[in-house]
């Protein structure tokens, strides 16, 4: 008579069932297709000679293409990220003016960093290269690390940035992913099955199998290029792709709908009024809190006013009442302010945001008794300074800011003695 033998699973402690072991290839791998271009040592070679000799045939001209300098390279790649290519260069031949290398980047004030940055947006990038700069001459003599581990260890630099460092100005084989070649990447190794492009964990996998040896640089290089010129987002111009016959979305017909596109936000329109208030002759400006818009940057103090329209009955193109925005101000600084005259409006946008901004002269009251620092009563501002118009050029100020400083500088420049005051004049009260 046999025994029945009890077989007891081990299970691990704080598991209530025995663990599966996954598979290295799960259902969630890419078919063997896409693997055959990074396995085929031959192919990949061809494919990796057709693409850097059409980049050395059309690639555009930009100034940070022209060096090996390690910290050239990273300010433009900071730069690049989130911003068109052709909107940084004279960002970039004017950062290196004033800031050559490491050591003078890490002794300026993070003001006159922010200074030089103005314009570009997404300011936390500003701020990161600047404390990584100061890292690199407390840790590394100044020197900019030639190893990935090192390089993702200082603010603002991750796999990308890194990955770029070490190609083009050490031409070390690290592969990069950004829009570009992640675009150029999905579709040439397209997986039918994922229309929004291959995860990137996989990407990564099979942009770092891709990579040569050497000139890793120019290859890199030359992927960004062909995703920014010819496999674009939309209407790919495959017939004058140099590497179309590797590519698996043109062969089979799907490079439109491998295009990586992410559906777009809703927008979200903004209606906002902006004070430039006077004491004497100088104007109140607030800095801008950390983990908002244009965080750490300078501003006038604005009181959006889309909520308080949507009640009344007035007409979209008029500015909202004084008496509201006399008290808002109250309500928010803690000032007793006298609104003037309107003196500018301008629309723009940050991300999804559509904000149209209408700019006021005020007074501070004559009976109000001005704090030394203004209390705030709201969060958004970390820090308040009583300025000479003169002086606005000198400080970091947020895009709109800055359009509305220009405004600013023109009228105190174009008027004096009465006119001046003209300007400052409350305007007739409406009624509600």
């Amino acid at each position: 008579m046999q025994r029945s033998i009890n077989i007891k699973k081990t299970v691990p402690p704080g598991k209530p069932y025995p663990v599966r072991r996954r598979h290295r290839r799960d259902s969630a791998r890419a078919p063997a297709e896409t693997f055959a271009l990074p396995s085929d040592g031959r192919r990949r070679a061809a494919f990796q000679r057709r693409l850097t000799a059409w980049f050395r045939r059309h690639a555009r001209s930009f100034p940070w293409r022209e060096t090996r300098d390690p910290y050239a390279i990273w300010v433009s790649e900071i730069m690049l990220q989130q911003t068109q290519t052709a909107a940084v260069e004279p960002f970039f031949r004017r950062f290196l003016a004033r800031f050559p290398d490491v050591a003078s980047l890490a002794a300026a004030d993070q003001d006159e960093v922010l200074r030089f940055w103005e314009g570009l947006g997404y300011y936390r990038r500003a701020r990161s290269l600047h404390a990584a700069a100061q890292r690199i001459v407390e840790l590394h003599g100044g020197q900019i690390p030639d190893d990935a581990e090192t390089l993702q260890s200082l603010p603002g630099i991750g796999r990308y940035t890194a990955g770029a460092i070490l190609s083009f100005a050490f031409d070390q084989p690290a592969p990069i992913l950004e829009a570009n070649s992640r675009r150029v990447l999905s579709r040439i190794l397209a997986d039918p099955k994922r229309p929004l492009g291959l995860p990137d964990s996989l990407l990564w996998e099979l942009a770092e199998r891709l990579v040569p040896a050497r000139q890793s640089g120019v290859y890199n290089q030359a992927l960004m290029e062909l995703g920014s010129l010819v496999c674009l987002v939309r209407a790919p111009r495959c017939r004058v792709c140099p590497v179309r016959s590797y590519c698996i979305a043109f062969r089979l017909g799907i490079q439109d709908q491998i295009a990586g596109i992410q559906a777009a936000s809703p927008t979200t329109t903004i209606h906002e009024s902006a004070v430039a208030i006077f004491q004497g002759p100088s104007v109140l400006l607030l800095r801008r809190a950390a983990g908002g818009r244009w965080a750490g940057m300078w501003d006038f103090p604005r009181v959006e006013i889309t909520h308080d329209r949507a009640c009344t009955k007035r007409p979209p193109d008029l500015p909202p009442a004084s008496d509201r925005l006399e008290e808002s101000v109250r309500r928010s600084l803690g000032l007793s302010i006298r609104l003037g005259t309107h003196f500018l409006r301008f629309r723009h946008a940050v991300t999804r945001f559509r904000i149209t901004v209408d700019c006021f002269l005020a007074a501070v009251s004559s009976a109000a008794k001005t704090p030394p620092k203004v209390e705030f009563g709201e969060s958004g501002w970390t820090d308040a300074a009583w300025l000479e118009p003169s002086s606005l050029e000198a400080i970091p100020l947020s895009s709109p800011g800055r359009r509305i400083a220009n405004a600013l500088l023109a009228i105190h420049s174009a008027t004096v003695g009465e006119t001046r005051r003209q300007f400052l004049a409350s305007p007739p009260r409406r009624t509600r």
